[in-house]
């Protein structure tokens, strides 16, 4: 009886955690990976929200958008028709090394073989 009472005493100190005391080796693992990925979704929801919020207007001009003039530029900002290109508001995602990155994974360098005498 006092067992059950502590356990329910600890799930409740826990926000919206529940401890369990695993009973074998590999329990603890299957645990462990379960938190991981539910961890992982919570992220990827508040980065939704952000989102959501972000494309009510344009970041440059502030002029109020529709859900189809809405362009989504490199930066992760939210932008009209006349702002839509990098060079028109001033984008900070650097274009240059993402287009050489991108050559170099996708060219091997190729190198000729020795001529042995």
């Amino acid at each position: 009886m006092s067992s059950s009472k502590e356990t329910v005493n600890e799930e409740q100190k826990t926000d919206s955690q529940i401890v369990i005391q695993p009973k074998s080796p590999t329990a603890s693992l299957k645990r462990k990976i379960v938190d991981i990925s539910l961890n992982e979704v919570k992220h990827v929801k508040i980065v939704e929200e952000k989102a959501e919020s972000q494309s009510q207007s344009c970041a440059f001009c502030n002029k109020k958008l529709k859900f189809i003039s809405t362009f989504t530029c490199r930066c992760q900002k939210s932008f009209c028709a006349r702002h839509r290109f990098f060079d028109q508001h001033s984008c900070t995602f650097d274009y240059k090394s993402e287009a050489k990155n991108k050559l170099s994974e996708s060219n091997p360098k190729v190198a000729p073989k020795k001529i042995s005498e």
